[in-house]
């Protein structure tokens, strides 16, 4: 199952232009999109053990303070009213946050079995 999911995400990430090009009756968004709804899966199906979770409680337990605080400034600047564009700042939102946290479950994973 985890090698099906990972099988997918990577196609969809190599095959995002070609979707765009050969398919233009399908709006770009859905394959930007796509991606993500593969990612939140992937994070949400293959949890990390106990031993993997305690160890990141451990390493970053300093920083959390620091995270939250992070997130929360990053979602309060999409409400911002000099902010030209919400959709942009959603979509900046995307990149900074959901990416920073598949890449950390992703290097978890690959010392465990996960």
């Amino acid at each position: 199952m985890r090698t099906a999911w990972f099988v997918t995400l990577v196609a969809m990430i190599c095959f995002e232009g070609l979707g765009r090009k050969f398919l233009p009756g399908v709006p770009t968004a859905a394959f930007y999109f796509a991606k993500d709804v593969v990612l939140i899966w992937g994070l949400l199906r293959f949890r990390p053990g106990a031993e993997i979770r305690r160890t990141s409680r451990y390493l970053y337990r300093g920083y959390q303070l620091f995270l939250v605080l992070a997130i929360v400034c990053t979602i309060l600047q999409v409400f911002n009213p000099e902010q030209k564009s919400a959709l942009l700042a959603v979509v900046g939102l995307r990149r900074w946050w959901l990416r920073t946290c598949c890449a950390i479950r992703a290097n978890a994973c690959a010392r465990s079995t996960c």
